[in-house]
């Protein structure tokens, strides 16, 4: 579990629109993800982050997600998303089609 520190919790760490909101272009979420990485590398090298011992990682996640009925999608499966949408916007002389319903990108990952 994560210590909370004032407002922070020491060991958690996020970039881009959920650090943010949804502000900026690519080259901002870009950099502001390298100043979260340069974050994290210090908080190793002062021993701010604990990485003395292996944590449950990715299976944690995944367990909690099943336990909520939450069916996340895979890289596979968003690459059948990408693909749609990429053939779709061809369709119409764009790079992309955007699916705008959550619904709908889960029934092409899924297919």
């Amino acid at each position: 579990p994560c210590k909370e520190t004032s407002s922070l919790f020491v060991g958690l760490y996020c970039s881009g629109w959920l650090k943010t909101g949804p502000t900026g272009v690519i080259a901002t979420t870009m950099n502001n993800s390298f100043d979260t990485a340069r974050t994290l590398l210090e908080d190793m090298e002062s021993r701010i982050l604990d990485t003395s011992h292996n944590k449950p990682g990715s299976q944690s996640i995944s367990t909690l997600l099943a336990n909520r009925g939450v069916q996340p999608v895979s890289f596979s499966e968003w690459e059948k998303i990408d693909s749609e949408e990429m053939r779709r916007g061809g369709a119409t002389g764009k790079p992309r089609e955007k699916l705008l319903s959550v619904q709908e990108m889960l029934q092409v990952a899924h297919t």
